[in-house]
This record gives structure tokens, C-alpha cells and sequence, in this order.
């Protein structure tokens, strides 16, 4: 799976990296919201990890604009900070953030952290896929009934115009 890490301490988004690359991820590594922004516009992420105290814009407030954007949930966002009282936790969630974590990292916890992203991204997916799915059906059967429905209009047309 492709994750966009962003965090701006270089030592730590090399740690972070190299820890999430080691349970088979692609990380692609920037240090600020402005160069996150660059990244999501140049491919897509099933997986942001931002750490809340970011130069320029935090975070946090990157979140909620990824999360105002369409289709602006079907990304999965992981919070990282050391700020870790239980307003910063409601706060990381009402902005849109999936989940929070707090530093310094706990390996063991960081992996429950990671299966659990994983698995709820594989699900949207699968839900994704289903929905295109429904919705090419029911394209197609519009489509058929309208055909349909041209044709019994075109037969009735011309027995009416016969008689």
C-alpha cells in the first residue's frame, strides 16, 4: 500500500519510514502540509500519516481540508503527536482524523495502529468497488428499459399511423 508520511523532524520521518517500509509499505516522505498537498495531487493515497506540529499549516488543519475536499473520506488519516490529553484526541477526530497515536512511537502499538488502517482501507475499497459496481447495473438496466420502451413506441407509432 502507498502511505504519504508527513512529518517535518527529518531524523523522525527516517525512523518512521523505515518502520513502516519494513511491513512491505511504498512511503513516499515529506516534511510540511504545502509539500503532502504537492503529493496527493500528483498520485493517490489510500494512507496519510501527519503529524500534528507541522511549519506553515498543522496537521491538523490539513486534515479537515483533505477531509472538505470530495471524496475526502475515503482517505485514511493517522494523527501523530506528543500532544496526548483527551481534548487533543477529540480534536484530532472531529478535524477527520481515523486515528491518533502520540510520541514517542511504541513499536507494538504503531503495528496494531498499522493492521487496523490497513484493514479498514482494504474494506472501503472492496465497498468502493461494489458501489461502481451497482452503479454500472443500474446504468445498464436504465439504458436497456430505455431502449425498451423506444422500441414499443416505435411499434405503437406505426400502428397508429397505419390506422
Amino acid at each position: 500500500m502507498r502511505i504519504l508520511l508527513v512529518e517535518d523532524h527529518q531524523e523522525s520521518r527516517k525512523n518512521l519510514q523505515r518502520l513502516i517500509e519494513r511491513r512491505g509499505h511504498e512511503v513516499v516522505a515529506v516534511g510540511s502540509a504545502e509539500e503532502a498537498k504537492q503529493a496527493i495531487a500528483a498520485q493517490a493515497f489510500p494512507f496519510l500519516i501527519l503529524d500534528w506540529m507541522l511549519p506553515g499549516k498543522s496537521g491538523i488543519e490539513l486534515c479537515r481540508e483533505l477531509r472538505a475536499q470530495p471524496r475526502g473520506d475515503d482517505t485514511f488519516i493517522l494523527l501523530v503527536t506528543a500532544r496526548d490529553d483527551t481534548g487533543d484526541l477529540e480534536q484530532a477526530l472531529a478535524a477527520g482524523a481515523n486515528d491518533y497515536l502520540t510520541k514517542p512511537l511504541d513499536l507494538a502499538l504503531l503495528n496494531v495502529r498499522l493492521s487496523v488502517a490497513e484493514r479498514q482501507i482494504r474494506e472501503l475499497a472492496e465497498r468502493n468497488q461494489a458501489r461502481v459496481a451497482l452503479q454500472e447495473s443500474t446504468l445498464k438496466l436504465r439504458r436497456s428499459s430505455a431502449a425498451g420502451v423506444m422500441r414499443l413506441s416505435a411499434r405503437n407509432f406505426g400502428k397508429n399511423f397505419r390506422s
